[in-house]
């Protein structure tokens, strides 16, 4: 326990009052380079009403666009320019090694990302190849394109199977859907027969709760009726128990919503979205949500549960996926000209829609909300910075959250040690934390509803805690075996502990400040002996480290110890004792360092 900011020493024990003030005095002297204040941890700013932030220009005849985690680019396919582009998502610029020149493409069209190989896979919508980009040297893998095999001439979705490791293309023209292996890139010589009467197969997606494949397949003309079709990735056959699903007018592309388990469906030439339930058997629309003509790309957010739908008439629109049935929210966003693909950047929360009319990518920027962690308190009342440690399980955080007008910030959910966020207020005490690492992530919620991301965090770690008696005890044993110490640095420092012991052992919490400050005394010598060249680099982290444990153990408070060392505004000592320290004799100062 510390005494308050005006503390004043009154020892009833006469025979420790005249060391207290003689030790404290050394302190002054010997600690006075030591900072006094609290880190306040930062918050990286985020850049919420969604919007357009940044457009990135000169990427000609920009379509399909990708995300790669594992780098933090998106890349982009330039149709008829045979280009790939390659934008850093952390500057929103194209890469020094973008774009990558594909000549033997015709038509470069969809895109889809394999994280196990780190590879982009492209398909051609004028031939029957699959291009295949290594992400790590941005160059076309050793052995590709691959020819997609004799049935169909035009290659048009391409999607990703994490449980196969499979990649899954449908031809426009032949009626099928084909399995690449990515393991050695070669085509399964027998591709999957779709349902037979109805339009071209386009986009592909995959629904990883039932470990299905869903294809769109537009009809033409486009009064004749539209399905999608359903493929079980299990079997690697087409599923007639689930499908196909009945959907509206020119089924295009398609996105999968995990939270609730929906596929939706854009329709080119119509005004519909389709929403399928696919928990249903069999399948079936059980929403349609009715907007502008020429819906093209779409693309999920799994932080708000919402799906961002292209409108090929130059913007965006935004689905409320949580509400029964889904519904249209908001002003439609303005991007580029013809727009087309749409990917999500989960690092930074934004949208990026790729505009092949106008040869550029818009960065939508989902929300301006940032969270600052103010302070983070122990349950002894002790600040903890971040990447820091404490031996209580309980901490304090006070947070603030920012906005950009209009929008404005709404409330707060808090998430630890990765588990749900949960709404949350400020201040925010999480109690009962087992020894170990620790991370508090906070983020806003403004008033569209939309969360920041990335949210604040904060990490820190909680030690077991230990008894400063015995602890101090085996640092005097270990200054005693140190090799190669010279005796005098070993007395100096044994008797700083020694003076310690004293009074963390004598039952008295009142006195815990001065052994904090004793602590802290042993700590400015070390570092400083290490200086000089008494005590190795090695030597001196070891004691350190056993310092901090035992200051932890105690409850120092640095703050409560700076406001007994400070003085008045016209330079008035307020602390217990003389600055000089000449007056006190005091023998202890000059075993705290030696010279």
């Amino acid at each position: 326990m510390f005494l308050n900011n005006n503390f004043y020493i009154k020892k009833k024990n006469q025979d420790h009052g005249a060391i207290a003030k003689g030790v404290f005095l050394s302190l002054l002297v010997i600690s006075s380079t030591i900072p006094f204040f609290l880190m306040v941890p930062e918050a990286t700013p985020v850049v919420a009403e969604p919007s357009v932030t940044d457009t990135i220009t000169g990427l000609p005849d920009a379509r399909d666009i990708a995300y790669d985690p594992v780098h933090g680019r998106m890349y982009v396919t330039g149709v008829i320019s045979q280009n790939v582009y390659i934008i850093d998502v952390n500057t929103n610029t194209e890469t020094s090694d973008s774009p990558i020149n594909i000549p033997s493409s015709v038509a470069l069209h969809r895109i889809a990302y394999d994280p196990e190989h780190e590879r982009m896979y492209i398909t051609d919508i004028n031939s029957n190849n699959v291009f295949v980009i290594d992400t790590n040297t941005n160059t076309q893998v050793t052995g590709t394109p691959i020819n997609m095999g004799p049935v169909g001439s035009a290659s048009d979705g391409i999607a990703y199977n994490p449980d196969n490791q499979m990649i899954y293309v449908s031809s426009s023209d032949g009626n099928v859907v084909k399995i690449v292996d990515t393991d050695t890139n070669t085509v399964n010589p027998t591709p999957i027969s779709l349902t037979a009467g109805f339009g071209q197969p386009l986009d592909i997606e995959y629904d990883p709760d039932h470990q299905r494949m869903y294809v769109t397949r537009a009809n033409s003309p486009p009064t004749d009726p539209s399905i999608v079709d359903i493929i079980d990735t299990t079997t690697n056959a087409l599923d007639t128990t689930n499908g196909p699903v009945p959907v509206g007018t020119f089924p295009f592309s398609i996105a999968y919503d995990a939270v609730h388990q929906t596929m939706y469906v854009t329709h080119r030439m119509g005004t519909d979205v389709s929403v399928i339930d696919t928990t249903t058997t069999p399948n079936m629309v059980d929403a349609t949500l009715t907007g502008q003509n020429n819906h093209i790309g779409i693309s999920y957010d799994p932080v708000n549960d919402r799906m961002y739908v292209v409108e090929n008439i130059g913007r965006v629109r935004v689905i409320d996926t949580t509400t029964n049935p889904p519904s249209f929210i908001g002003d439609p966003i303005p991007v580029g000209a013809n727009p087309f693909g749409i990917a999500y950047d989960p690092e930074h929360g934004r949208m990026y829609v790729a505009n092949e009319g106008s040869n550029s990518v818009s960065v939508i920027q989902i929300t301006t909300a940032t969270t600052t962690i103010d302070s983070a308190t122990d349950g002894n009342n002790n600040p903890v910075t971040d990447g820091g440690t404490t031996v209580s399980d309980e901490i304090t955080f006070t947070f603030t959250g920012t906005a950009t007008p209009p929008t404005t910030v709404e409330s707060f959910e808090c998430s630890i040690d990765g588990s749900a966020f949960i709404a949350c207020t400020s201040p925010h005490t999480l109690t009962g934390l087992s020894p170990g690492g620790h991370t508090f992530a906070v983020r806003v919620v403004d008033n569209d509803g939309n969360r920041q991301v990335p949210p604040t965090t904060f990490t820190w770690t909680v030690e077991e805690e230990i008894d400063p008696v015995t602890a101090i005890q085996d640092l005097i044993s270990d200054i005693r075996s140190l090799n190669g110490v010279n005796f005098g640095v070993k007395i100096s420092l044994i008797t700083q502990l020694r003076l310690a012991l004293i009074f963390v052992s004598d039952n008295n919490p009142s006195n815990d400040f001065i052994s904090c400050a004793l602590m802290t005394s042993f700590t400015t010598s070390v570092n400083t002996l290490q200086t000089r060249g008494f005590l190795t680099e090695a030597q001196a982290t070891d004691l350190l480290q056993q310092a901090q444990a035992i200051q932890n153990a105690i409850g120092c408070n640095i703050g409560a110890l700076s406001a007994a060392t400070s003085t008045e505004a016209d330079g008035t000592d307020t602390s217990p004792f003389s600055s000089s320290g000449i007056e006190n004799d005091n023998p202890i100062l000059a075993l705290s360092l030696p010279y």
